[in-house]
């Protein structure tokens, strides 16, 4: 059901700019001539795939080896989605399938929650992925990952990301024992 809609929002969407571009279409043919309008029907593509997801895994945990299967040898931009009170986190990963296993080895989520803070892994500990969809927002180049996944993030909301930024550390909230241990060693560097 939820491809059916989201075909549905894209149709319409579709619809909204066609009529746009008519309108566009009207006004420049009048005023500039022919050759403009024909420029003013440039969609840029970006827009197209930002509309429609490649895969919506609806139950994370249901879905778990279809997941992994789906996403080898594959590099793109992710989102999870909590069911229960649509937050969302966005990624990216050179590896899809390594990255999203990750997500369902509990003991990685909790050696990483002791030295680093996550919302997606607590959230994923603590709602448990029965209650996350997955959803692949697109397939891309390695080299691309994190500019995708910084047009998502300005894009789409995203409540479980702590970064504002992909590839970068601002944002980040360092532990008091993580200041210490910096300014400690960059003493001992002097």
């Amino acid at each position: 059901m939820w491809d059916k809609f989201r075909f549905l929002e894209f149709a319409f969407i579709i619809l909204l700019i066609l009529i746009g571009q008519i309108f566009l279409i009207q006004n420049d043919a009048n005023s500039l001539g022919m050759g403009y309008w024909l420029a003013s029907l440039y969609m840029d593509p970006f827009l197209l795939c930002a509309i429609i997801p490649i895969k919506i895994y609806s139950n994370a945990e249901q879905d778990k080896s279809k997941i992994i299967n789906d996403n080898k040898n594959k590099s793109g931009i992710y989102m999870w989605k909590n069911i229960n009170n649509g937050k969302q986190y966005i990624g990216s990963a050179v590896n899809l399938s390594e990255r999203l296993w990750f997500y369902y080895s509990f003991k990685a989520i909790e050696n990483l929650l002791k030295r680093s803070k996550s919302h997606i892994c607590s959230a994923l500990l603590i709602d448990g992925h029965p209650n996350f969809s997955l959803i692949i927002l697109e397939y891309c180049e390695p080299s691309k990952c994190i500019e995708r996944e910084n047009f998502y993030l300005f894009s789409e909301n995203h409540e479980y990301n702590i970064l504002e930024k992909a590839g970068s550390s601002i944002g980040r909230k360092h532990y008091d024992e993580t200041i210490k241990k910096n300014i400690w060693c960059s003493d001992r560097r002097k």
